[in-house]
């Protein structure tokens, strides 16, 4: 009688961690994640030079809200600043399958972040034509994506 129980107790958590992994497995909330290192130097209007050298960590997810922290140091005429910011958006689908809008919907600045709000402006518009804030996400194989128009260079990016 024992041993039946015993039988019963593993056929059932058997059970339960194979419907565990399957959920795992087929879940619909995948996030791509990436990192992109970029060092840019670029005469934004006649009179405003802009350097800055950057890491930010992806974390894209069409489902939700994505985020993106933003490390670095940005150079604007001479002066250096210290840039530490999470930036959080929303992905939409635009009419085509694999361009999304970018939606901007929360920015968190570290306290020992000093760059000035003209500055980080400058770096945003920078970093975007005006207002296209398109990125393109063409999935390349298996787990490997590849990012357009968020940051130069072209992010390649894992799903894990």
């Amino acid at each position: 009688m024992a041993k039946k129980i015993i039988r019963a107790a593993l056929v059932i958590l058997i059970l339960i961690l194979s419907i565990i992994i399957y959920k795992q497995s087929n879940s619909a909330d995948e996030a791509v994640r990436c990192q992109v290192d970029t060092i840019v130097t670029d005469m934004l209007n006649d009179r405003d030079m802009l350097s800055y050298e950057m890491r930010m960590n992806y974390i894209f997810n069409a489902q939700k809200e994505s985020v993106v922290n933003m490390t670095g140091y940005v150079i604007h005429n001479n002066n250096r600043y210290r840039y530490l910011r999470t930036l959080h958006f929303m992905l939409d689908l635009s009419d085509s399958k694999d361009i999304y809008n970018i939606r901007y919907t929360l920015e968190q600045i570290h306290p020992s972040d000093n760059t000035p709000k003209d500055i980080s402006h400058l770096l945003m518009s920078s970093q975007f034509d005006g207002s296209n804030s398109h990125i393109r996400i063409n999935k390349i194989k298996g787990n490997t994506y590849l990012i357009n128009g968020i940051s130069q260079p072209i992010a390649l990016c894992y799903r894990y």
